[in-house]
């Protein structure tokens, strides 16, 4: 499985507050369809030498791409697990 420290996801085109997340790639069930390239690219890219996609610059992407880029992974191997903020 592969990982990535938080990271903030860009804010949305509506200027929503970015939030951070915690993105992986179940590498174990990932086909490398590459959808989710197509959807956020940047924040993942393929691996062609072990044909899966991997988590690339999250933050490069608004948080509605990397929403849909799990949403649409037909393995689900795309995770996001949004991270709490804390208070200063």
């Amino acid at each position: 499985m592969t990982s990535t420290e938080p990271v903030p996801a860009e804010p949305s085109a509506a200027g929503e507050e970015s939030a951070s997340y915690h993105v992986w790639v179940d590498e174990s069930t990932c086909i490398g369809s590459g959808s989710c390239v197509r959807l956020a690219t940047g924040a993942f890219v393929m691996d062609d030498d072990r044909g899966v996609a991997v988590v690339g610059d999250v933050s490069a992407v608004e948080e509605r791409r990397l929403i849909a880029a799990e949403r649409v992974c037909p393995t689900g191997a795309i995770h996001l697990e949004r991270l709490e903020r804390s208070s200063l």
